[in-house]
């Protein structure tokens, strides 16, 4: 029987509930937590992720997070456990690697697409630190239209890691309309499939920025990847038009292909950046579902979307 594998064991995919398909728990970049380790301090990080997480719980039934933040991200398997225990919300941790011209650590560019499949294999069967956390999820990224040497790598990787284990893949995207008779993310999940990889648990992040592009979205979703929407709830202007998107692939027969989120980040060491506007894990209810519903969605439908889309995708 499928499990969904959260950083508290494994779980039947009818105790997800409401899931969020693409969020950061806690960012923190680069050698943060080592270069800056007598200031990292977990608790005060715990705190604020919880004071969120805890409150869309509460009031929206938020019952599982995907967090797709992989090493190079700062990732903190102890921090995720414990967050899951304080708020009772189940958290399925990330493997893999962020886009090479932000995340891909420089030791990665150089090694072999072999040594990266042993990396996510290790997270996944084995466990990350000394309390060997299970990761449930690969993250991959690309950085432009076409993909990176060290992007290549990787995705090859994860390709043979999902045929071995079957566990989802969510891909960060961008390009969408760089190159002519293709998109960065028709190149990228090509790769994936190319090396054994299931579009029935993959998940293609960002689709925002299709903008529209429903020729090319509806393409994706009848080769069975998931389409997600995961930067919503910023603002009613912003969302207006991806609404229009979502309602449009519903109304053609895709529903069963969508997932929602937010790309929120809980918490930030060693500080938030000064750029970063926080939506929050409540933002999709209170904006971006309302509109969903003024357009014709039915609460069915949002049902879909929220709990059993999710529940098939992270379920291996």
């Amino acid at each position: 029987m499928a499990t969904a594998h959260t950083v508290l064991g494994e779980i039947p995919p009818s105790q997800m509930g409401i899931t969020l398909t693409h969020e950061h728990l806690m960012i923190a970049w680069g050698s943060a937590r080592y270069d800056r380790a007598p200031e990292y301090k977990p608790e005060p990080l715990i705190k604020e992720i919880c004071d969120d997480l805890g409150a869309a719980s509460k009031d929206h039934g938020v019952q599982t997070i995907i967090d797709v933040t992989t090493p190079d991200m700062g990732r903190d398997m102890e921090i995720m456990v414990e967050v899951s225990r304080r708020t009772n919300v189940n958290v399925i941790a990330g493997t893999g690697f962020y886009r090479q011209m932000a995340g891909i650590p420089l030791y990665f560019t150089m090694a072999s697409s072999e040594q990266a499949e042993e990396m996510m294999l290790h997270d996944i069967q084995q466990g990350v630190g000394p309390n060997r956390v299970k990761c449930g999820v690969i993250k991959l990224a690309i950085s432009q239209s076409k993909l990176l040497p060290a992007e290549e790598k990787v995705f090859r990787a994860a390709g043979r890691v999902q045929k071995k284990l079957g566990v989802p893949i969510v891909m960060h995207t961008t390009g969408w309309d760089l190159i002519e008779g293709g998109s960065g993310p028709r190149v990228a999940t090509d790769l994936v499939v190319s090396e054994g990889g299931d579009p029935e648990h993959i998940q293609i992040s960002h689709c925002e920025g299709a903008r529209g592009n429903l020729p090319l979205l509806t393409e994706l979703a009848n080769r069975g990847f998931t389409l997600a929407f995961d930067r919503v709830g910023r603002s009613v202007e912003a969302d207006l038009p991806v609404a229009a998107v979502v309602g449009g692939l519903i109304v053609g027969g895709f529903a069963n292909r969508l997932t929602l989120s937010h790309d929120s980040v809980g918490a930030w060491f060693p500080a938030t950046p000064g750029t970063y506007r926080k939506s929050g894990w409540s933002a999709a209810h209170k904006v971006f579902i309302p509109l969903l519903k003024k357009g014709g969605v039915s609460d069915k439908q949002i049902h879909q979307i929220l709990v059993e889309n999710p529940q098939r995708l992270f379920a291996f």
